[in-house]
């Protein structure tokens, strides 16, 4: 799969604004019933790569060695939109390849910022030949995902009135496949400070499956 070009594709908008769930093309918003002051605060770091990599192993799920990226290509692998509409670039960006158990290509997880600290987290999954192919996988690692650099708190704070991640996911794929769009995006925002966007949009032969984390 080429990361370069599904990320140019996919350039992400990251705002936060409070705790809130929405839902695009429709933009309607999802009530949301909980506070913006949390205990979690998982300040999320590049060392974060290993943990998130043990616990996809336990569903047979891997995960490459860490590739760095600081030349001029990292623009394509790691970017994102502020909260004032304004692209963000960082100087560093590392990225990975997953494989499912049966060593074929899943996607890619990368994380960016500077080399000293992370600002960003992205997971691009690439599914054939069905939306809901894989599905056990894709709610796994974006569970995983969202524990390892949100936080475990999902559950407990239920943003939007999702009970879990996998609802929230079940919710938008819905929504996707009942809609006309080439892609559609639903937003978490401020939960435990991070802003969470999930993206699933089609190509001719596959569906991507992309989940951003900002700071």
């Amino acid at each position: 799969m080429n990361t370069r070009i599904l990320i140019l594709a996919l350039i992400v908008i990251v705002s936060v604004i409070g705790v809130s769930v929405s839902l695009s093309p429709s933009e309607s918003q999802v009530p949301s019933n909980f506070d913006t002051e949390y205990e979690y605060e998982i300040d999320f770091a590049y060392s974060d790569i290993d943990t998130f990599k043990d616990l996809l192993a336990t569903k047979e799920i891997y995960m490459s060695s860490p590739t760095e990226i600081t030349d001029y290509t990292v623009d394509q692998y790691c970017t994102f939109f502020d909260n004032k509409d304004k692209q963000k670039f960082v100087k560093y960006c590392a990225t990975t390849a997953l494989l499912d158990s049966d060593g074929k290509p899943l996607g890619n997880f990368n994380m960016g910022g500077d080399p000293e600290e992370s600002t960003m987290a992205l997971v691009i999954l690439e599914i054939s030949p069905f939306l809901d192919s894989k599905e056990k996988e894709i709610d796994f690692i974006l569970t995983a995902m969202i524990d390892t650099f949100v936080c475990d708190c999902w559950d407990d704070l239920k943003p939007g009135g999702f009970d879990s991640v996998e609802h929230w996911l079940d919710v938008t794929q819905k929504q996707y496949a009942e809609s006309e769009k080439k892609s559609i995006k639903s937003k978490v925002n401020g939960l435990d400070g991070k802003q969470v966007i999930l993206e699933i949009s089609s190509n001719e032969k596959s569906f991507l499956w992309v989940l951003v984390v900002a700071k």
